[in-house]
Order: C-alpha cells, then sequence, then structure tokens
C-alpha cells in the first residue's frame, strides 16, 4: 500500500530498502525551526534556515544537483548576457558586474543559499561573501565558455593518435623491427639470421 503515492515515487534502493536520509534531515530541520519561539526568524549559528528554497533563489551547492533549479537557470542567464563586458573589463569594474547581478536576483526576490552539513538550505549573511561568490561564478561560466569554444574550433586528425594503443614502448625501436620482433615471440623461435635464409 503506498498510501496515496504512487509505487515508482518510492524513495527506494535496488534492494527495495526505503531510503529515509532526506526525511531524516526534513525532520531534524523542522526541529530546529519549531525550537524557535513563534514568530521570530528560524536561524542557526550558521543563518537562517530555509526549509524550501523559491522559484527565484540562487543555490550554492557542489555538484550538479542545482543546476536545473529555476533561479539556477535565470542566474546563468543573467551570466551569460554579461559574458563579453566581463572579458573586457577590468578588476573594478568586473566587481561592480558582480554587485549588478546581484542586484538584480534581489530585485526578483531571490536569495543566495548555500547547503549547510546539517540538512538544509541556510541564506548567506555577508554581502561580500556573496559578490565573492558571484564573481566566481563569473570567472568560471567564462572559463567553460572558452573551453567550449576551443572544442569546436580544434582541428583534429587521427593521424595524431596513430600507435597509441596505451602499451609503452622503448624509444628507438622503429615499427618494421617491432612488428618482426613480436612474430618471433609468437611463434617461439630463435632470432632469424641469414643462415635461416638460405636454408628455407
Amino acid at each position: 500500500m503506498g498510501y496515496g503515492i504512487q509505487v515508482e515515487m518510492l524513495p527506494l534502493t535496488d534492494n527495495g530498502i526505503v531510503k529515509t536520509r532526506n526525511h531524516l534531515q526534513w525532520l531534524e530541520a523542522r526541529k530546529n525551526i519549531e525550537k524557535e519561539p513563534f514568530g521570530s526568524s528560524n536561524s542557526t549559528a550558521n543563518g537562517v534556515i530555509i526549509e524550501c528554497p523559491g522559484l527565484n533563489d540562487v543555490l550554492f551547492n557542489r555538484g550538479k544537483s542545482c543546476q536545473y533549479h529555476p533561479g539556477n537557470v535565470t542566474f546563468k542567464g543573467m551570466l551569460e548576457s554579461r559574458k563579453d563586458k566581463h572579458l573586457i573589463s577590468n578588476q573594478t569594474a568586473k566587481k561592480e558586474l558582480a554587485w549588478e547581478v546581484i542586484k538584480k536576483v534581489e530585485a526578483n526576490n531571490g536569495r543566495f543559499l548555500y547547503w549547510d552539513k546539517s540538512g538544509w538550505w541556510v541564506e548567506f549573511r555577508d554581502r561580500s561573501e556573496i559578490r565573492h561568490k558571484v564573481a566566481t561564478s563569473l570567472r568560471d561560466f567564462n572559463k567553460q565558455m572558452r573551453a567550449k569554444e576551443n572544442l569546436r574550433t580544434t582541428k583534429s586528425s587521427t593521424l595524431a593518435f596513430q600507435g597509441q594503443d596505451g602499451k609503452k614502448r622503448k624509444r628507438g625501436i622503429r615499427s618494421d623491427e617491432r612488428a618482426s620482433s613480436s612474430l618471433c615471440n609468437v611463434f617461439d623461435c630463435n632470432p632469424c639470421t641469414n643462415s635461416d635464409n638460405e636454408a628455407l
């Protein structure tokens, strides 16, 4: 019985065991939120606990788990629209670009969140840390775009990879010598000499 939840949607391992880690993290977050007196901000030593990120929030977390969050998609669009300007800017202008992006996210009622090890989202408190994260995101986005452009423009040829089968070889051995020595090893014969050839 799934209690209204489709069987395919139940979080199960390959062995059929129910995964409970996310649920336990959610329970811990709820306990911390409910510990606070009514009407106060739900905060910990690290910052304000966010139970569920909003659509306009920008999430900073390692890995690709946040890549498709709507706020991150919008944020990536902002970075892309400022790519060319960022490339020709000096350090002062790059800082201004970062502040411009921050103001635009905040104008859309977005926040900058990070994943706390305790198991919930926390809002950044320090404005300079937010600026540093956005500036780093601008730099990394430009590096990724340049890498993609280099892949498209690089001319490659299969000749460059000829003879690279992963085996280490001694330097100075020509390919025809290598072929004859490998034949002798396969047939387990004595090294070929002129007297052998005359006997044939």
